[in-house]
């Protein structure tokens, strides 16, 4: 509320507070989440003792007083000025008169909206950039460029889902993720809870060594029937990968270290601001009355630890998980392309706790023709979208959104 309105430190007297305020604005900004007590608690001392005994207000109230407050004392400081200089000379007057509407303006200027005004078409142009600039700021990057341009990446401290039926390319979709943000300088742990490790590692030095065009076939790679040519590639894309300049680690945990706060743990043991989790249904939930309450409980402790956690590093997280026979059944059937939030296990917990949710999926004839829908199926402060993709699971293992007849990405206009 205060971002948009345009607030700023200059509205407060007691310059304590004016930092903080300052500090808060602009944590807001950068991680789009508010600075909760702890982290303020942290940067300012004194804080604690000042809040103490203060109770809860709505903002829009609280910025109404805040700057009704400012308002009153800057006209008062404005008039027993503009009063004091009564008695001078005619060209003192006038200069006394010219200060008035100089502190008018700053006056003005201060209780000013942050409203974005543009002139349609002329501005546009600039205009886009500058929100594209604002959207990738901090974000990791999608597997896809038009998903990150269009949602500026993944943000620290942020649950993305990712759902999908059996068979249908979770997994794949998790390490085209952990690849492209290596290759973006992101470290990455991906915690596979159901596949082995050395599964997950020769799936992306497969999608690496065949970028441009499918050099090892992935089907007959995978079951043993590797030519010379086919181990030359997969080296020369093993080192390709050791050289980008993020790090990878690949991961299967005991059930035992299988707990969110385990797993997040171990991401941030090894300098990691990425966490993929393949799959929801495989992680230890803490224990409670029963399986939703528990699944509930774990999805919690798991955005308590990316988003606000003790030692102030936040990382994000893409987690891979399930969607019901109902909404598999609906994508066989062509009535819906991904299905929606309700065809999800344990949807009301995945809606409530994932910041973004997206989906694939395909008819029995898409499937056929190596076409795959992706798309959202909840998001935070940004437009619904998806896109028709090409999706080969099983021979060159490339995957990328289609285009239009103007070579745009194809976009779904209907999904749901």
């Amino acid at each position: 509320v205060y971002s948009q309105r345009g607030m700023s430190e200059h509205l407060f007297q007691d310059g304590r507070v004016a930092d903080l305020f300052k500090f808060a604005v602009a944590y807001y900004r950068e991680s789009h989440l508010a600075p909760n007590r702890e982290v303020l608690c942290d940067r300012f001392p004194w804080y604690a003792d000042a809040v103490a005994d203060c109770h809860g207000a709505a903002p829009s109230y609280l910025a109404g007083g805040v700057e009704g407050n400012y308002l009153r004392n800057a006209m008062d400081g404005i008039i027993r000025d503009y009063v004091s200089a009564i008695n001078v000379g005619p060209s003192e007057q006038l200069e006394r008169v010219m200060w008035v509407r100089d502190a008018l303006t700053l006056l003005t200027t201060n209780l000013a909206s942050s409203t974005d005004i543009i002139e349609y078409g002329k501005d546009m142009d600039a205009y886009r950039e500058r929100m594209a600039k604002v959207r990738q700021r901090g974000g990791i990057p999608y597997p896809f460029q038009a998903m990150t341009e269009h949602t500026g990446g993944i943000m620290p401290g942020e649950l993305c889902t990712l759902v999908a039926p059996s068979g249908m390319g979770k997994s794949m979709f998790g390490c085209l993720e952990a690849l492209e943000a290596v290759r973006a300088g992101h470290n990455v742990m991906y915690a596979t809870l159901e596949l082995m490790p050395e599964t997950i590692c020769t799936r992306i030095e497969l999608m690496q060594a065949n970028r441009f065009g499918m050099v090892v076939d992935a089907s007959t790679y995978e079951r043993g029937m590797r030519t010379t040519e086919q181990e030359t590639a997969i080296e020369v894309a093993r080192q390709e990968i050791l050289d980008m300049p993020g790090e990878l680690y690949v991961a299967n945990p005991i059930p035992s270290d299988r707990s969110p706060a385990a797993m997040v743990d171990l991401a941030k043991a090894k300098g990691c601001d990425l966490l993929i989790i393949d799959q929801l249904q495989f992680v230890r939930m803490p224990e409670r009355r029963s399986l939703t309450e528990s699944i509930g409980a774990g999805l919690q402790d798991l955005k308590q630890a990316i988003s606000s956690p003790t030692d102030g590093r936040k990382i994000a997280v893409l987690m891979l998980h399930q969607m019901n026979r109902t909404g598999v059944k609906a994508q066989q059937q062509g009535v819906s392309k991904v299905g929606s939030m309700a065809d999800i296990s344990n949807s009301a917990w995945v809606e409530q706790i994932s910041d973004v949710v997206w989906a694939l999926g395909r008819t029995r004839e898409e499937q056929l023709n190596d076409i795959m829908n992706l798309a959202t199926l909840k998001v935070r402060s940004i437009a619904p979208a998806g896109w028709r993709l090409f999706w080969d699971a099983s021979s060159s293992y490339q995957f990328y959104i289609l285009e239009d007849e103007h070579g745009r990405p194809d976009k779904l206009e209907e999904w749901t």
